[in-house]
């Protein structure tokens, strides 16, 4: 066991303005007609951006920052008005993967890569201050973050050391962890859901077989599946599930340069692949409409912009959300209940975390 840390949190509230276009926060680049964008904050290239939207349509954002003291930022817009919070620990100097959720009162939970020099998985809800999840090792990259209906946040998280899948669970009075899957190098990429029933559900790559994973746990008992067991598949997935319960997963074909898309319906996995390009490490971001068609978020590593498609009729419909863009970090997504698309991304060429919405 490693040394047991002390962190402390600090933070800096400070409003910033939105517009169109450039603004004070630097250049970057101007969406199309009928998108809106800001350059939220300054960071460090490649940053993951995670996004959730509340019922009233407010827009919460989390990254880690490592252009300097590394720094947790969690980011709120609502209705023509914004704030940023800096939280910076003094328990880690290069942190990274953030994944946040929010739980019934709308309140944001974050968990994130303490990285050096602790690679610890760390958790904070907002108001609260840091905790340390598990420091057993070089622990919590990748992680994914949701909350069940009595407000406890669950965990999955690849544990390098052992190149182990691993979920952690807040049952109210502790922290409780597993090792979900052990064989072989596995667990990397993970993204988590919870069905209605309060079971969770994982979406990971196996790096030893090169294969898209996924493991649901039902009455504390794990059962492990493959995905997509095509040649070098399954790195950066996205999982959601739609009403009746069933996996989606959006996914790398690493070797083809696109995107592929996984259902499971009565037990059997169907894998298609789309015509989306796609850098193997970069990724992309899935969701579901108030009618379960999927809409997804990603670079476009042919067209070079950031690209919003969405699906209807059986047919995809793609827009530009910026062109002439420079890859950075993953994408991330999220709907309103007017189904209109919220975007993250990284603009590498301006340096800026950059957050559009529909209008």
């Amino acid at each position: 066991m490693k040394k047991s840390l002390a962190l402390a949190a600090a933070f800096i509230l400070f409003a910033f303005a939105l517009s169109c276009g450039d603004d004070e926060n630097g250049p970057g680049p101007t969406p199309p007609p009928g998108w809106e964008k800001v350059n939220v904050h300054a960071a460090a290239q490649a940053v993951t951006i995670s996004i959730a939207v509340d019922g009233d349509g407010g827009a919460h954002l989390a990254f880690v920052d490592n252009s300097g003291p590394s720094t947790l930022v969690y980011a709120h817009y609502y209705d023509g008005s914004s704030s940023i919070n800096d939280y910076r620990s003094s328990g880690f100097d290069e942190g990274q993967d953030a994944a946040l959720a929010l739980d019934g009162g709308n309140k944001p939970h974050v968990a994130f890569y303490s990285g050096r020099p602790n690679y610890d998985l760390l958790y904070k809800v907002m108001g609260g201050g840091f905790v340390v999840v598990d420091s057993e090792g070089n622990v919590g990259r990748w992680p994914s973050v949701k909350v069940d209906g009595a407000g406890h946040p669950h965990i999955s998280y690849y544990d390098e050391t052992n190149g182990d899948l691993k979920y952690a669970r807040f049952d109210g009075s502790k922290w409780r962890l597993d090792a979900v899957d052990t064989t072989g190098d596995t667990g990397l990429h993970t993204s988590l859901a919870l069905d209605t029933r309060g079971n969770s559900h994982v979406a990971y790559y196996d790096r030893t077989d090169g294969s898209l994973k996924y493991a649901r746990r039902e009455k504390g008992k794990w059962t492990l599946e493959t995905a997509d067991g095509a040649v070098n598949v399954g790195k950066r997935p996205t999982l959601v599930l739609d009403g009746a319960g069933d996996p989606h997963i959006l996914y790398n074909d690493v070797g083809n340069g696109r995107l592929k898309y996984a259902t499971r319906v009565g037990g059997t996995w169907q894998a298609t692949s789309l015509t989306f390009a796609v850098h193997g490490d970069t990724g992309a971001a899935l969701t579901l409409d108030s009618s379960g068609e999927p809409h997804v978020a990603f670079y476009n590593s042919s067209a070079k912009n950031v690209t919003y498609a969405h699906k209807s009729g059986g047919e995809w419909a793609t827009e530009v959300v910026a062109e002439s863009y420079d890859q950075g970090g993953r994408c991330g997504l999220a709907l309103g209940s007017n189904d209109k698309p919220h975007v993250t991304y990284y603009d590498k060429a301006a340096g800026q975390v950059v957050y559009a919405h529909k209008e």
